[in-house]
């Protein structure tokens, strides 16, 4: 069974280093920690949510930038007990993905099609579970999507 994450789930907060255009590969805002990341030390991110049920979030039509920057997504994942599953996500292109705080995946070279889920086991806690992606546009799109995957 598949759950996906559609764009009214989540909330948005960038962009984050625009300046540097994207064209052989991910750009220094990859690594450059901002405010909204874990580890930042810093709390004054501005969070905007999002709305609309595409499960597609085309960034580039809701902030203009194609070939540019990073942008920070976020949503809570709400379980009655833990469950172990996986994290369906295809990002265009580059990101990073943390659940809890917990860096999972950093994806900072080519990993397939942009439209080809990316299947990471994850283990969610009982209560209040927040899962937070850093999407690197590429260099001809600026994307994302998630979803919660069965391990059966």
């Amino acid at each position: 069974m598949t759950e996906p994450l559609p764009a009214e789930v989540w909330e948005l907060s960038g962009p984050y280093g625009a300046e540097h255009l994207c064209v052989n590969g991910p750009t220094p805002a990859l690594n450059t920690v901002y405010p909204p990341e874990p580890g930042s030390g810093k709390t004054d991110a501005v969070w905007k949510k999002l709305s609309g049920g595409e499960t597609l979030v085309d960034l580039f039509r809701r902030t203009g930038l194609k070939n540019r920057g990073v942008h920070y997504v976020r949503t809570t994942i709400r379980c009655e007990s833990e469950r172990k599953l996986f994290l369906g996500v295809t990002l265009d292109y580059f990101g990073k993905i943390w659940l809890n705080g917990k860096l999972l995946k950093v994806y900072d070279s080519m990993h397939g099609g942009v439209r080809e889920p990316m299947m990471i086991p994850i283990e969610l806690k009982k209560g209040e579970n927040e899962l937070l992606l850093k999407v690197h546009a590429g260099s001809a799109g600026n994307e994302f999507s998630a979803s919660l995957n069965s391990l059966k």
